[in-house]
């Protein structure tokens, strides 16, 4: 018999700190988005969309499987890009980066 496949156990002090890590993403409105298909960018929409300097690189399914080059992923502490790079691979939601309109006059008030 072979046993069922379940994820490894997550210590009630890494789910809080996913949750924390979580609520600062969603308060800054910081978003994943497809670089190629094992490394994710990362940006903030909040007032626009404004790319930020980080990359994540997923190897796995795991908590641990997912890497952030800033300075919190790079000394080892999961920080908000990693949770959100996992909510949206669970989800499958990432986002796109807008396409800029080929209309000069569109968004301008007559």
């Amino acid at each position: 018999m072979v046993p069922a496949q379940t994820e490894p156990r997550v210590s009630k002090t890494a789910v809080r700190a996913i949750v924390r890590a979580y609520e600062r993403a969603k308060a800054e409105k910081i978003v994943v988005f497809r670089v190629n298909p094992l490394m994710l960018g990362v940006a903030s929409v909040s007032g626009g969309w404004k790319l930020r300097p980080y990359e994540i690189t997923i190897t796995g399914a795991g908590i641990k499987d997912v890497r952030c080059n800033c300075a919190a992923g790079l000394n080892g502490r999961l920080c908000k890009h990693a949770v959100c790079a996992m909510f949206a691979r669970k989800h499958g939601v990432y986002a796109c980066k807008p396409i800029p309109s080929a209309d000069p006059f569109a968004g301008l008030v007559a």
